[in-house]
């Protein structure tokens, strides 16, 4: 009897042994799905402790072993062997965006060829186009989701820090120093950048007047939205760095300019402020009139924001020969100066030229020649700041044709 008492507590122990237990801080014995719900890239669960011999039997264990098709149970099995949570991410994402993936490349593959000119697709291609956006959206929502109530971890996110970029959600928003309020934001910001980019798929790469109404509306609904979780200086902060019209300057409106921030604040303060609805082709005279009341006040408040020498560079670098210039000398690798002596050259040569042929008793013979003497002087000194190549190009350009017009 004694030895069967014994026996007994041996298998016992052996059960034991065999399924130990995953318990969490406070000691309490936990399931994977307790487990799972609890995981996070920003935190890793703690490990199961595994026995000396049960790790020697994990190591008998064959990849067949593992279950692909049941992802929970997937996620399971690769945590009693001890796989760490980062590796698990990796082997579960891999496995969904294979899945994945085929059907988001087949909805997004270009359905253009190689000799369709790209202009604006037709309406019945357009509808076409947008049901396959909504159709791979949903698919992205569905992995999304998928990944989120597997592993407790955000699609974007995972990307984001396995390619090494970084987050640009929280680049963005970096002016937000509370990391929990910038969470609260983020799904907001990411709707929207869905709907966004559904539209410019949908426009086929030609975005119509339609398309950038919609985009236009769908901006001043995420204002809106987001109006409740920003301070108005924060709210700021944002459209400083994301809004339509702070790309414009960055893109468009200040390049020659080089502002430093607090000019590039004041700068965007007068748009901001600037009614742009006004700005747009007139349909009256009325309208007119109020368009160019709007953009003095609009510059007479960047001249006082910026004083009188640095406005004057402002209204320099609206001269759209001055900004070909400055495509020139970026294209040659020459310092920004090198456009700035250029064009003020290009201002002091046409002002003589202007005054000789303003001079109707100088003789032709005599004004052609001192015409000649200038024009070969410009060619010399435009030459001698941008180089011989430089000057080729920039010659031959439509905006660098005004050396060759001193004559006439």
């Amino acid at each position: 009897m004694l030895l069967n008492l014994g026996l007994g507590g041996l298998i016992v122990a052996a059960c034991v042994l065999e399924r130990p237990k995953v318990r969490d801080r406070a000691g309490d014995a936990i399931g994977p799905a307790a487990l799972l719900g609890r995981t996070s890239m920003a935190e890793e669960p703690r490990a199961p402790q595994i026995q000396s011999h049960q790790a020697t039997k994990a190591k008998s264990l064959s990849w067949k072993q593992f279950s692909t098709d049941d992802y929970p149970k997937y996620i399971s099995q690769l945590r009693s062997v001890g796989c760490p949570f980062s590796a698990i991410c990796d082997i579960i994402v891999g496995a969904l965006s294979r899945q994945y993936d085929p059907r988001l490349s087949a909805l997004r593959r270009s359905s253009g060829t190689f000799w369709t000119p790209a202009q604006r697709p037709t309406s019945a291609e357009v509808e076409v186009r947008r049901k396959q956006m909504e159709q791979a959206a949903a698919l992205e929502l569905e992995r999304d989701e998928l990944i989120r109530d597997l592993l407790g971890i955000e699609f974007k996110d995972y990307l984001s820090r396995s390619s090494g970029r970084g987050d640009r959600w929280d680049e963005i928003l970096s002016f937000m120093p509370d990391s929990e309020r910038r969470r609260q934001v983020r799904p907001v910001l990411a709707k929207y950048e869905d709907l966004e980019n559904g539209v410019i798929r949908a426009s086929g790469g030609t975005l119509g007047a339609d398309d950038s109404a919609a985009l236009k509306r769908l901006y001043a609904e995420k204002l809106e939205e987001l109006g409740g979780a920003f301070t108005p200086s924060e709210l700021e902060e944002y459209q400083l760095r994301t809004s339509p019209i702070a790309d414009a300057l960055r893109n468009n409106v200040l390049i020659g300019f080089r502002p430093t921030e607090e000019e590039f604040r004041a700068i965007f303060r007068a748009y901001h402020t600037f009614d742009p609805s006004i700005s747009g082709s007139p349909a009256s005279e009325d309208e007119h009139a109020r368009s160019l009341l709007g953009i003095a006040t609009r510059d007479e408040q960047i001249r006082q924001a910026l004083g009188d020498q640095r406005f004057a560079d402002y209204v320099r670098s609206q001269d759209q020969t001055y900004l070909r210039l400055v495509e020139l000398t970026d294209y040659f690798g020459l310092p920004t100066d090198a456009a700035i002596q250029v064009h003020n050259v290009r201002e002091d040569v046409l002002a003589k030229v202007r005054e000789i042929n303003q001079q109707p008793a100088l003789p032709e013979h005599q004004r052609l020649a001192t015409l000649q003497e200038i024009k070969k002087q410009t060619e010399v000194e435009v030459v001698a700041k941008l180089g011989e190549e430089a000057f080729r190009q920039y010659s031959r350009a439509p905006w660098g044709v005004w050396i060759q017009e001193i004559l006439r």
